[in-house]
Parts: structure tokens; C-alpha cells; sequence
């Protein structure tokens, strides 16, 4: 969820993605739900952030034991 498709140009994508998102958000009745909206979409981005980073962790692991610079204990 929330990857363009390839046909798509990235920067159409997320003019409509925005412009959804704001709408949703200015429906919202209240201060509160707005929070636990931004709050979720901040948790989502963590979330997207670790997985990449440990895509890069396993790649580096990978490299390194090709090469034998990693030994476990």
C-alpha cells in the first residue's frame, strides 16, 4: 500500500494522494482523531523506514560473508 503503480507518474501519485489525504483530514471531527490520523501515518513511516533498513542490513550481512569478513561466535 501506498507504492505508485509504474504507469503512474510519481508526481501525479502524490498530488492525489495528498489532496485525498487532506480531505479525509478536514472531515475529521475533531482535534483528537486528527492526532491518532497523524500519529498512525508517523508509525507507518517508521515502519516502512525499518523494513528498508534492514533490507540494507541483510544485503551488507550478505556481502560480508561472501567475502569472509563475518564470523559468528
Amino acid at each position: 500500500m501506498g507504492e505508485p503503480k509504474t504507469s503512474v507518474s510519481s508526481e501525479l501519485y502524490e498530488s492525489q494522494r495528498k489532496a485525498i489525504k487532506d480531505f479525509v483530514r478536514d472531515k475529521m471531527p475533531d482535534d483528537a482523531v486528527k492526532n491518532l490520523d497523524q500519529q498512525y501515518s508517523q508509525l507507518s513511516n517508521t515502519r516502512t523506514w525499518v523494513e528498508k533498513m534492514s533490507e540494507k542490513v541483510n544485503t551488507l550481512t550478505q556481502k560480508t560473508k561472501k567475502k569472509g569478513l563475518l564470523e559468528k561466535a
